[in-house]
């Protein structure tokens, strides 16, 4: 998997500080081959988060999942997220 996500191996990491619900971790990677956030539900209860006031460039698209989620927006708003779930999204690809 971390072949397919550089950023993850070389990139700067940093937790994302927007209001989501206690049991979500976000945090993302950037570097020069690409950006990428991590989401993951650290809770049984499913949720729904916003995640519209993060830069997340032109196309976002989902790398990797618990399962098979609803398409992505560009904005990322109203997020499905499973119990014990996660979700990691492709921000933008290195220049």
């Amino acid at each position: 998997m971390l072949r397919e996500c550089p950023e993850i191996g070389v990139g700067e990491p940093s937790v994302v500080d927007i209001p989501l619900p206690r049991s979500v971790l976000l945090h993302r990677f950037d570097a020069p081959e690409g950006s990428i956030l991590l989401i993951h539900n650290l809770a049984e209860e499913p949720v729904t988060i916003d995640l519209s006031g993060v830069d997340t460039g032109k196309r976002p698209y989902e790398v990797f999942s618990d399962t098979v989620y609803e398409p992505l927006r560009s904005k990322l708003s109203q997020l499905s997220l499973g119990g014990w779930g996660y979700r990691w999204i492709r921000l933008r690809r290195g220049q």
